[in-house]
């Protein structure tokens, strides 16, 4: 069985190789996809490394690692299948009815500048607002378990505010930097890759890793695709940054919030949590393990039919403010499918490890074994085929590259690791990232004259006139 997780690496690494850019969501799935599962688990099993779900990977049973494997393969097949082989719509990208030409729009750079210092200052009362609540930095470094894992439950326009928005900000000014050519260009990029980095001083490597990719994707549909030269020091960066994260993380984990005695803790004693942390942080087979095992006790009836996905993915972009006097909607915002999916499916074991609590958060069960809590094998190949049929549309060659296309990109490659980590939860990031940067990008460049001349030609068969204000 080794062997045949060995191949699977190598399939899905081959495929990452073959990719033009490496930050495209194509390529992203197949990289991450070869980390979570047949990686995470081959070093996880030759290392020994313990987990929350088992003290030791070679616990789990033969059959069990075969029906995995099938169903990891199941998934990538499925994936190909659809991203390759099946025919795309011939429909305009996202074409809005009637089309508006959001790839003529021009960001007016006198709101640009008033949007960085707006998102400057919301970014700057999110700071203080979290300091303030949890109790000081150093409550937040020793704490950031807990934090993380659901206590930032309601708390998402604060979070937004702090790790989002002025990156978000950035990469719009980097736009029009690059389209103008502007001679500011370079310091603009390097100003838009430290905003991204600001999350990671609280330990959000999510967010760095999503905006870092994000701006990566600008670079190469503004500019083409970078050398290898370029690519090797920003990954070489980006390793070294992840690398620091993890290490402060852990040490926090084993000594508490103390700043003197983290940089002073012997990287010897946590040497296993690090390597477990950064190479294995999602342990996609031992994930699917349990979840295969945890469905197939109730024989199918434990399916869900994606219906909780649906509910999380309409009300995704909607504040829980705003739902909070519904108690159908409100439930759905407070409890979210992450969370429960964690609790009822893996609760069990996180309890057996030592890790009590009412509601569990934070666990990585993976896009395979998400799919597969909805409707079995068959689950797995709806997620991974709609997933890659999104993909072909969103990557194809006809599309002119204009400010709408390269926020739809960008969006889906940089939450791409959350989507294989957590299906919903990487919808729900892509939902709510789509509808608040389509909404900046309106505001920075929205005309009076916009609906002017309005073309409604993205009807087949339609009404082809034009209404002129």
């Amino acid at each position: 069985m080794m062997y045949c997780w060995a191949g699977l690496t190598l399939v899905a690494l081959y495929l990452f190789a073959r990719q033009r850019f490496w930050l495209s969501p194509t390529a992203l799935f197949y990289g991450y996809f070869a980390l979570v599962y047949p990686i995470s688990y081959l070093i996880s099993y030759w290392l020994q490394l313990p987990s929350l779900l088992f003290s030791s990977p070679r616990q789990i049973s033969s059959d069990k690692l075969d029906h995995a494997f099938f169903l990891a393969c199941l998934s990538l097949g499925s994936f190909c299948l659809f991203r390759f082989l099946v025919p795309a719509l011939q429909l305009a990208f996202f074409a809005p009815i009637p089309q508006l030409k959001w790839n003529e729009v021009k960001i007016i750079d006198s709101r640009l500048r008033i949007a960085v210092i707006l998102s400057l200052l919301a970014a700057s009362l999110a700071a203080g607002y979290f300091i303030r609540t949890f109790g000081g930095i150093r409550s937040i470094i020793s704490n950031l378990g807990s934090i993380r894992g659901g206590e930032l439950q309601g708390m998402g326009l604060p979070v937004y505010a702090l790790t989002y928005l002025v990156p978000t900000i950035m990469q719009f000014w980097l736009i029009s930097s690059l389209k103008n050519r502007s001679k500011h260009r370079r310091l603009v990029l390097a100003a838009t890759i430290a905003s991204a980095l600001f999350g990671g001083l609280l330990g959000f490597r999510g967010p760095v890793a999503i905006l870092l990719i994000q701006t990566g994707c600008i670079g190469y549909l503004m500019c083409g695709r970078p050398n290898r030269k370029n690519v090797f020091y920003a990954a070489l960066a980006a390793a070294v940054f992840a690398t620091a994260l993890g290490v402060v993380r852990e040490a926090s984990s084993v000594v508490g919030g103390d700043l003197d005695l983290i940089a002073n803790v012997d990287l010897a004693s946590i040497g296993p949590l690090i390597v477990g942390s950064l190479v294995t942080r999602t342990r996609g087979v031992e994930a699917l393990v349990i979840m295969t095992d945890f469905v197939d006790r109730g024989g199918g009836s434990d399916y869900h039919y994606f219906v909780e996905n649906v509910m999380e993915t309409i009300l995704a972009p909607v504040p829980s403010f705003a739902v909070g006097s519904i108690s159908s909607l409100a439930a759905v915002k407070n409890y979210p499918l992450c969370q429960k999916i964690a609790t009822i499916v893996y609760g069990g074991s996180l309890s057996d490890a030592g890790n009590i609590q009412d509601i569990y958060g934070g666990v990585s069960y993976g896009l395979v074994a998400e799919a597969y809590w909805n409707l079995g094998w068959l689950g797995v190949v709806i997620v991974s085929g709609l997933l890659g049929y999104v993909l072909r549309m969103i990557e194809g060659e006809r599309v002119e590259r204009g400010p709408l296309y390269i926020t739809v990109y960008k969006t889906f490659a940089g939450s791409m690791f959350m989507v294989i980590e957590g299906t919903q939860v990487g919808l729900n990031a892509i939902c709510l990232n789509l509808f608040v940067t389509l909404l900046i990008l309106a505001a920075l460049s929205f005309k009076i004259d916009m609906f002017a001349n309005v073309r409604l030609t993205s009807i087949p068969g339609g009404l082809d006139a034009t209404a002129r204000g």
